[in-house]
């Protein structure tokens, strides 16, 4: 069983700085920053961010499903998963981050466990269920 930690190290405006640790040796990769998803907004919404586009899915669009709101809908799991995959890319794509995905990846994802790591609730609330591989285009959870 392999066990990584995104552990979020600062938060200063809208940047938030994040550290992949390995929990098998407490190895750490460099320090990143991620897209916070209050500030992430889709091109047709610029006004409202992702984490307000998601609490409507999450709690009105059952209310109404049809058109025109199937295609906000959609247009919103579009920004989701950029979202998801750009956090991906920065966390996995290079240096020891990626090292210790690959790591992983060769024991088998389904034995892998992310942990997201603060002491800020907003950042426990980011949608870390979206982040996504680009090169394999599963979601990892």
């Amino acid at each position: 069983m392999s066990a990584l930690i995104i552990r979020h190290l600062t938060s200063e405006g809208r940047k938030h700085r994040f550290q992949v640790q390995r929990l098998s040796d407490g190895k750490s990769a460099d320090p990143v920053s991620l897209a916070d998803p209050s500030t992430t907004s889709a091109p047709d919404r610029p006004q409202s961010g992702l984490s307000t586009e998601l609490r409507w899915y999450l709690e009105r669009f059952l209310e109404y499903p049809f058109p025109p709101e199937t295609d906000r809908a959609e247009r919103l799991q579009a920004v989701l998963n950029d979202w998801g995959q750009e956090n991906f890319s920065a966390l996995f794509g290079s240096g020891r981050g990626r090292d210790f995905y690959y790591d992983a990846e060769r024991s088998g994802l389904e034995h892998l466990t992310l942990k997201a790591a603060t002491d800020d609730p907003r950042i426990l609330a980011w949608p870390w269920e979206a982040l996504r591989d680009p090169q394999a285009g599963t979601a990892v959870t």
